[in-house]
């Protein structure tokens, strides 16, 4: 089901190219880039920097007349604007060529949308987008002398005019709350407040952005210097900061707290050309990556410090070559995605960092960049996961810039029918929504990325919701709940890790997305198993429980304990203890009695005398059994933290430790194993096999698991042998027909290695029957 949201959101900064002067006026440099985006509204003014930059506006009647302008800064600024697509040099209907930045560009726009381009490089020019009127209205305009920038006295109302106003006020003591107001005059008057340094629409702690002149702003200040700034172009204002309470703040309709949600469209962005021209030019790393494997990546990133340079100039210029089917840009991105994995991105340089961006940004604006044909799925699932590359100190800057693609691409997905049919659409969908937790998971330590959330907050939870909810909230291609839900836990740490960014006003619309989650996924799979979700995924992450006074009482569940689902109780003997979900007295009987017998055959076989190794407190053993296979899965994580896909598991614990207590979980066999893994119903599978891991640990190895290298075969071997004897079926028909290895590639197999426990087993049969004093010596040594 989809869910239409309520107005027009746009969340992309252009790129500054330098930074605020130390004093600047309104009539010259502006002072901070646009952070608005490509969608203009009538009587908007914006800041903007760059060459090429790309602007659109809904006119809403017939024969509305405007006026587009340009003014201040530096360097070139020419209007182009153009109906039914981008205006650009070679189309446009009409534009300006006046030399500089100062230009005015008067026209009627029919219904529909109008494009606004400005060309030529320039830095800090006001760009201002005015419907023309007889007499624009003017609320209780002062008419005292403006007051342009600079120092401002507390409790003082000046008037002001202009736009880009930069003011400070001296504080006299910290925790001083001041109020600071816009009344009056006509135009716009946003405020910006900051505390280190000039606050722009780019850099600042708070701000209040209102339509119109009337903003309020409440604060808390710190003794010395606090900077004001106001954005808009105004006249005949009242302006004050003062000292104690005032009004209360008006509504803000850019406040994520109360504002509707919003739809975030694809942005463009003013990017330099690319540092090289054609492939000719690759360095010598960029060519060996391309005819590498992924395998070989480690090395060459390990070898070449300088390779991400290269490898983001050779992205930037594929990206410009705009065809997204180049397999050259898909390996060079996919190296840059696996470089957190491989090299060390924390040493990167803001430079380098700066051609990632580049590049990322000029793969994000490729024609076919949001479209669903191969191989758009990987070039979005490298884009995504390389962003974790510009969460430096160096890099995080860059973030900011980034988040805009990342939300547009992820409010792409959102609206698409049937998203997962498409290529690679199950990977890059996953990747999407990692990228927003990893981010902000590191935005908790990282001011710059949790400033960077917090400035676009309100478009991040849009696109999240408008995810959960479109038909990438659930993959419907399948039948089963499970298979259907598996996107439902990355939704949710999405949301989780981002709300911790955010200010507490706004926590609570988070938890009402959740509840929207809920009542539109609990129509499609069981309920019962989204609580599930929201509890593991959202209230974990958000360090919450789910109890009755928590706000999403009702919409999660109340984690079973252990005790709550393990509620049998069973003593083999004075060492061994059987905790059991649902096995009856007579399973629990023949449990214990097939560990004293394979004990037995442990004992004989080693020669232990029962004697431990050196420094083992392991006197005790729990063996864990849950009811069926799903138990297993649905409780051993959540209760003791081990990794369930498997068939069972032996944690051994620090056995120097006294008082340490391993235990091995399994589970009872399902009837359909009967015949092939089991005997019988009900009994539990592995039992011998996972006690011998115990006793192998106890008698045979020194120290906590791995504390030998390479060892599985040897571990995994014995627990085989020493349990199913001299002729295993489902053994021997693993490895019917294959090459047989040789015997020191058996002895060095690790964990992942096909056949590992057939060519294992029939190794320690070998060994057993052949070469014993070996075998008995290696125990010793291994002691």
């Amino acid at each position: 089901m989809m869910y239409e949201p309520k107005k027009l959101f746009m969340g992309a900064s252009l790129l500054a190219v330098s930074t605020l002067p130390s004093y600047a006026s309104a009539a010259a440099m502006c002072g901070a880039t646009t952070t608005t985006g490509n969608n203009l509204t009538l009587g908007q003014t914006e800041c903007i920097s760059g060459n090429g930059l790309y602007f659109y506006v809904d006119i809403e009647k017939d024969g509305t007349p405007l006026n587009i302008s340009t003014s201040g800064g530096t360097g070139e600024a020419d209007i182009l604007v153009n109906t039914g697509n981008w205006a650009t040099a070679s189309a446009y209907t009409e534009r300006t060529q006046t030399p500089g930045t100062n230009d005015s560009l008067q026209i009627t726009a029919n219904q529909g949308r109008l494009y606004i381009s400005v060309f030529g490089a320039h830095e800090q020019v006001q760009l201002a987008l005015t419907q023309i009127t007889s007499e624009q209205p003017t609320t209780n305009k002062c008419t005292e002398t403006r007051r342009l920038s600079g120092e401002i006295a507390l409790n003082e109302v000046a008037c002001i005019g202009g736009n880009g106003l930069y003011y400070y006020v001296d504080v006299p003591e910290d925790n001083t709350e001041l109020t600071i107001e816009t009344q009056g005059g006509k135009g716009e008057a946003d405020i910006f407040v900051n505390n280190s340094g000039w606050a722009t629409r780019s850099s600042y702690t708070a701000s209040s952005a209102n339509a119109g002149t009337n903003e309020t702003l409440k604060v808390t200040a710190n003794k010395g210097l606090f900077y004001v700034s106001v954005m808009g172009q105004n006249d005949g204002v009242n302006f004050s900061v003062k000292t104690g309470t005032s009004t209360l703040d008006p509504v803000n309709p850019t406040d994520p707290a109360t504002a509707d949600f919003v739809v975030v469209e694809p942005v463009v962005v003013s990017t330099p050309a690319a540092a090289i021209n054609s492939k000719a030019e690759f360095s010598v790393d960029v060519e060996q990556i391309i005819a590498s494997t992924w395998a070989q990546w480690g090395e060459i990133s390990a070898n070449s410090p300088g390779v991400v340079a290269d490898v983001a100039k050779a992205i930037h210029f594929l990206a410009q070559q705009d065809d997204i089917k180049d397999k050259d840009l898909d390996t060079l991105l996919y190296f840059l995605r696996n470089f957190a994995a491989n090299g060390d991105f924390t040493q990167f340089s803001q430079a380098d960092a700066k051609l990632i961006s580049d590049a990322l940004h000029a793969v994000a604006m490729m024609t076919e960049f949001y479209t669903t044909g191969a191989p758009a799925g990987l070039i979005h699932e490298s884009y995504a996961t390389a962003l974790i590359n510009l969460t430096t100190a160096e890099g995080a800057q860059f973030i900011t810039e980034q988040l805009p693609h990342l939300m547009a691409l992820t409010q792409f997905y959102a609206g698409l029918s049937n998203p997962y049919v498409n290529d690679n659409f199950g990977y890059s969908t996953n990747q999407i929504l990692k990228a927003f937790y990893d981010l902000a998971y590191i935005g908790k330590q990282n001011a710059v990325i949790k400033a960077a959330f917090n400035e676009h907050m309100l478009a991040v939870m849009s696109v999240l919701r408008s995810y959960a909810l479109g038909e990438t909230g659930l993959d419907m291609r399948w039948n089963a709940d499970a298979d259907r839900m598996w996107i439902m836990p990355h939704e949710f740490l999405a949301l989780g890790h981002v709300v911790n960014l955010a200010e507490p006003a706004v926590q609570a619309r988070f938890d009402g997305i959740v509840k929207e989650i809920f009542d539109v996924t609990s129509a499609q799979v069981d309920a019962e198993e989204v609580k599930k979700k929201i509890t593991e995924s959202y209230l974990e992450t958000v360090n919450r429980s789910c109890d009755s006074s928590d706000a999403l009482n009702g919409y999660c569940s109340v984690p079973k304990k252990v005790e709550d689902i393990l509620t049998i109780t069973y003593q083999c003997n004075d060492a061994i203890t059987i905790s059991a979900q649902a096995m009856t007295n007579q399973q629990l009987a023949t449990a214990c009695s097939k560990m004293a017998d394979v004990g037995t055959n442990f004992h004989q076989f080693f020669n232990t005398n029962m004697q431990p190794v050196s420094d083992d407190n392991n006197t005790k053993l729990e063996v864990i059994v849950y009811a069926t296979p799903e138990d297993y899965e649905a409780y051993g994580y959540q209760f003791f933290g081990h990794n369930t896909n498997n068939g069972g598991i032996y944690l051994e614990g620090d056995p120097s430790i006294a008082g340490n207590i391993p235990r091995f979980h399994a589970m009872q066999c399902p009837q359909s194993w009967v015949g092939f893994s089991c005997d019988t119903a009900g009994e539990v599978y592995n039992l011998e096999h996972e006690y011998i891991h115990y006793l192998d640990g106890r008698y045979n190895l020194y120290g906590m698991f791995a504390h030998h290298n390479n060892t599985v075969s040897w571990a995994e071997g014995w627990a085989e042998f020493l349990t199913k004897g001299q002729y295993n079926k489902r053994n021997f028909d693993a490895i019917a027909g294959k090459t047989v290895p040789s015997l020191r590639s058996i002895l060095f197999m690790e964990y992942g290695f096909d056949n590992l426990y057939p060519w294992s087993y029939l190794t320690m049969r070998y060994l057993a029957e052949n070469h014993k004093q070996s075998v008995l010596a290696l125990s010793n040594a291994l002691k």
